[in-house]
């Protein structure tokens, strides 16, 4: 019988086809500069061909292994017994008891974090952005070797695991001769892929460790995370987590081909403006005389240069940070290149439809995460693949989350407010005026004149609101209570009857 996949991870080649690209705009850049300036009876200063040189020494620097990469595709499939990796030249296969190591190494300018499988002390696979899904595969390798290592087995026996300097003891943490027992841990976060921990005690100060490259670390990282999690929900009891952490429900990250376009085009602008603007004055130098001709298309040519620097300048920073969302049924993370930010759903007080402006054209739709502050922390657009199953997930989850919160709070007899609208017992507040729920007839979320508004109707059938959705905070929340109280009137009045 075929053994059946758990999940499958197979080549993302948008990362290496970005890299190549990249050397070929320098490339295009170069002669359609190199083309005008000829005409113009002009050539490049030294101190501009040396740039360039620079540039396309580092584009070929990262074309060279993308290419390779883009020839061999490589691909993994993980099963229940180990991984299966394939790619143009060979095929492997490796169980989880092989892997008698794991280790993660930090970011760099180019890749997100690498955690690499160990056999033996040899190096035999490297998880990385190559890979579709790359945190999810990540995931899955961390729980299966949690199984496999049985580390609350070796504290129940009174052992000693060791994380560089830190100490794993069945009383808690042993580090530089200072005994931190579990109950004094309030949580442990991990930064920059699992090469960073800071563990946050109560009403003291924190301690930060550094476990870049150390054996098993992110394995003993998520051991103490989960097991600190446990003590939360049992505090008189250490309860080791035996069982492994469930999978996360989506992962989504940038969609790089959407970026390459206006790139192009930003460079371009920013390429021909620069030429227009840089003849006008030299030709005003030349001549001793302040040519008004080269001046005003040289002033105008700013138009151009500035929308394309805004669109450069954005294009290059997704780029570069490569964001990436994982959502799980506690938490939200987003890892870049640089390291990693979680929120709990907990922490989250809004969750906001926007419009979402990406480079200047006809708006999307988006969501906007505000914290307990109301500052913004994310803003989910599309940015990011996965959407509109992004969108559906993290309103479902934040909804499963805070609406038991939003109803003790209502049932407590608290007004709750959504911007412009509030309810409570006794009723629904649209500005200044006031409406009780036995005239509150139906309410929908419609479109009106192309864009979708909620509209909330009396007993009567008439229009008591209709106003944008972009204008009313937690949305999600508001329509389940809004349904929820209209059911029960219902369901009173027919029970009356």
């Amino acid at each position: 019988m075929e053994k059946k996949s758990l999940s499958a991870h197979p080549y993302n080649s948008e990362n290496d086809v970005g890299k190549v690209f990249l050397l070929f705009l320098i490339g295009a850049i170069y002669g359609i500069v190199s083309i005008l300036l000829q005409r113009l009876n002009s050539s490049f200063p030294p101190h501009v061909i040396l740039i360039l040189m620079l540039f396309t020494l580092i584009s070929i620097w990262a074309a060279i292994p993308a290419s390779y990469r883009l020839w061999l595709r490589p691909g993994i499939e993980v099963y229940a017994d180990g991984l299966h990796y394939t790619d143009r030249r060979k095929t492997q296969f490796w169980r989880w008891e092989e892997m008698d190591d794991f280790r993660s190494y930090g970011a760099s300018s180019w890749q997100m974090g690498r955690y690499c499988l160990y056999h033996q002390g040899q190096r035999i696979l490297i998880l990385d952005e190559r890979f579709l899904r790359a945190i999810e595969l990540v995931n899955h390798v961390l729980s299966e070797l949690q199984k496999q290592r049985g580390y609350e087995r070796v504290l129940g026996r009174n052992e000693t695991l060791y994380l560089g300097r830190l100490q794993i003891q069945r009383a808690g943490l042993h580090l530089n001769n200072e005994q931190i027992r579990w109950s004094e841990m309030s949580m442990i976060w991990q930064k920059t892929h699992f090469t960073e921990i800071q563990i946050d005690r109560k009403q003291q100060k924190p301690i930060k460790l550094n476990v870049h490259g150390l054996p098993d670390a992110p394995l003993l990282i998520q051991f103490i995370s989960l097991t600190v999690e446990n003590l939360k929900k049992s505090p008189t009891k250490v309860i080791w987590p035996a069982n492994k952490p469930k999978p996360p429900l989506l992962e989504a990250q940038l969609i790089q081909r959407n970026i390459v376009l206006p790139l192009l085009l930003a460079s371009l602008g920013l390429a021909v403006s620069g030429i227009i603007l840089s003849y006008g004055v030299v030709n005003s130098w030349q001549y001793h005389l302040i040519d008004a001709r080269w001046l005003l298309q040289g002033w105008s040519a700013l138009i151009i240069p500035g929308i394309s620097l805004s669109v450069f300048i954005t294009a290059v920073r997704d780029l570069l940070e490569n964001p990436r969302l994982v959502l799980d049924e506690i938490s939200l993370h987003r890892y870049t290149r640089s390291g990693e930010t979680h929120w709990r759903w907990l922490d989250i007080s809004e969750v906001n439809v926007i419009r979402a402006y990406r480079w200047f054209i006809r708006p999307s739709i988006g969501l906007a995460l505000k914290d307990n502050t109301g500052a913004t922390v994310l803003v989910v657009d599309n940015r990011y693949s996965e959407m509109p199953l992004l969108s559906n997930t993290v309103r479902e989850v934040y909804t499963n989350a805070l609406l038991p919160i939003w109803r003790e709070r209502f049932a407590q007899g608290e007004r709750l407010t959504f911007s412009r609208l509030a309810l409570d017992s006794s009723g629904l507040y649209i500005g200044d005026k006031s409406h009780a729920w036995e005239t509150i007839g139906a309410f929908e979320v419609t479109n009106i004149g192309g864009e979708t508004h909620l509209v909330i109707y009396n007993t009567d059938n008439k229009r008591l609101l209709a106003t944008p959705i972009f204008t009313v905070s937690n949305l999600y929340i508001l329509t389940f209570l809004l349904q929820e109280q209209l059911d029960s009137r219902k369901q009173a009045a027919g029970t009356g009857e």
